[in-house]
């Protein structure tokens, strides 16, 4: 479409541009107002994310990590670097508080043990580490520990980045990513199959990485056993939020409901679960929802509410393209000229008319 035909956006708004640097730099020398917009500033980016006792505790870490921060990708800006940092301490924060919760126990000669009934039905931990799975590598796979790879697996264990162990190893960076492969697959094929553990299923990893499932992170990944999934699942309710008119938010709501309450005043945290008073829940799916509706210019409409079938549709966008039609896309919804639309329209149904 020429430049000259297509039609203004009067709705973008202007965003005023915020110098984060600079804000980030006066915080620290102890300016209190910009430590204020620096707060709601962040706060904005993270109330998505996390409950509110979880970013308090952010914002203190960041304010005490800032001093020493420094934007690690070059290609980003400095608020996109400052975005990754803040993220990254609140989700190890929610990861720390939710793992605390959960008690562990050591397990010995767990990759002996074939009998798991006795924990099944508890809520504790595994106490399996990196450093287990080394132990039992060298003392029950010694002819494994002479593999090329194992030297790479055991500086992983130490704390090392990829990075660090090829320069150590004298390695490229793909020939260790290789060996840290070929580590996994042997730990799950000699020691965590055997044991009856698997990779995490994809549905469930985000229970996995805060601690809601008995899992163990082996190089970097989750695993657990059928029954933890089963005891997960399968988790009652506790009777006292039931016998008090409560009742589980995850299964009396369908995602979108689920996603619009989880964080509102009517929801209640308890047990290590989401509650919802019955009445409140009947309430909210009973109040009709109104869909908001943006349309760039009063006189445009959405293209899909004026053609009448999805040919049509096709042929209004195919005239767009050609210039004949202007099409005006907003917030990703193709929107068109009422006045305009219908102009073409008849035009549409006479050379249908005469090409039949």
């Amino acid at each position: 479409m020429p430049p000259e035909q297509r039609p203004s956006r009067r709705l973008q708004r202007d965003i005023t541009q915020i110098d984060v640097q600079a804000l980030a730099q006066k915080t620290l020398s102890g300016n209190e107002q910009a430590q204020t917009t620096f707060f709601s500033f962040l706060r904005n980016f993270l109330i998505r994310s996390f409950p509110e006792d979880i970013i308090q505790d952010t914002l203190e870490r960041t304010i005490k990590a800032l001093p020493k921060f420094s934007p690690q990708d070059p290609e980003k800006t400095y608020e996109e670097n400052l975005f990754d940092l803040v993220f990254t301490i609140g989700k190890n924060r929610t990861v720390d508080l939710r793992r605390r919760q959960i008690k562990t126990t050591p397990l010995e000669d767990w990759h002996l043990n074939r009998n798991h009934s006795d924990r099944e039905e508890s809520n504790e931990g595994y106490d399996i580490t990196n450093e287990t799975v080394i132990n039992v590598l060298i003392n029950n796979f010694p002819d494994l520990t002479k593999k090329k790879w194992f030297s790479a697996f055991n500086l992983k264990t130490e704390g090392k980045n990829l990075s660090q162990i090829a320069q150590l190893l004298g390695l490229k960076l793909g020939v260790v990513k290789t060996y840290i492969t070929y580590a996994r697959t042997a730990v799950e094929d000699n020691i965590l199959a055997p044991a009856g553990f698997k990779s995490v299923p994809k549905r469930y990893r985000p229970q996995a990485f805060i601690g809601s499932l008995r899992t163990i992170k082996i190089l970097g990944r989750y695993y657990l056993r059928e029954e933890d999934i089963k005891s997960y699942v399968n988790k009652p309710a506790e009777k006292g939020m039931l016998d008090q008119g409560y009742v589980r938010l995850h299964s009396s709501t369908t995602a979108r409901e689920y996603a619009k309450l989880q964080y509102s005043g009517r929801v209640v945290r308890a047990h290590g679960g989401l509650y919802i008073k019955r009445e409140d829940l009947e309430e909210y799916k009973n109040t009709p929802k109104k869909t908001p509706k943006y349309c760039p210019e009063p006189s445009y409409e959405r293209l899909v509410e004026l053609t009448s079938d999805s040919g049509q549709y096709k042929r209004a966008n195919y005239a767009a393209k050609r210039g004949k039609l202007r099409l005006l896309k907003f917030r990703g919804v193709n929107f068109v000229d009422k006045e305009e639309f219908g102009k073409w329209q008849k035009e549409d149904e006479i050379n249908r008319a005469t090409s039949s």
